[in-house]
C-alpha cells in the first residue's frame, strides 16, 4: 500500500488512522477477490505458489501485498488460496529475513 496515499487520507482529507486503514483494507480485498477467482484451488494447483512448484516473480509481488493486508486488518479468511501461498512463502528460509520488522533499521519496541 502506498504510504503517500494513506498520509493524504489522514492529512488533507482529515481521516483518522482506523478509517484510512479500513480504506486500504477494502481495496486490498477487492484486488484479492479478483485474484482468488483466477487461481486454481489448492487441490487443482501444480504447487503451493502462484505459478506452481517453485516461487516466481509474481510471488515476489504478492507477498508485500499480503503483508500490507495484515497490517491494515484486511479479512483474509475469504482467500484460502492466497493464504496458502503466503504460508508456503513464509516456510522458505529466506523470506522471514526480508520482512520489515527484521531489517536492521526497524524500530525496536
Amino acid at each position: 500500500q502506498n504510504l503517500r496515499v494513506l498520509k493524504y487520507l489522514q492529512g488533507e482529507l482529515d481521516q483518522d488512522q482506523p478509517t484510512a486503514f479500513a480504506w486500504a483494507a477494502h481495496w486490498i480485498e477487492v484486488g484479492f477477490e479478483a485474484l482468488e477467482e483466477l487461481l486454481p484451488s489448492a487441490d487443482q494447483s501444480d504447487g503451493p505458489f502462484l505459478m506452481g512448484k517453485t516461487p516466481s516473480l509474481p510471488d515476489c509481488y504478492l507477498l508485500p501485498q499480503l503483508y500490507a493486508a495484515n497490517r491494515f486488518g484486511a479479512d483474509l479468511s475469504r482467500f484460502p488460496r492466497l493464504t496458502t501461498i503466503r504460508d508456503a512463502l513464509m516456510d522458505l528460509p529466506e523470506i522471514p529475513a526480508t520482512l520489515p520488522e527484521n531489517q536492521p533499521d526497524a524500530p525496536k519496541d
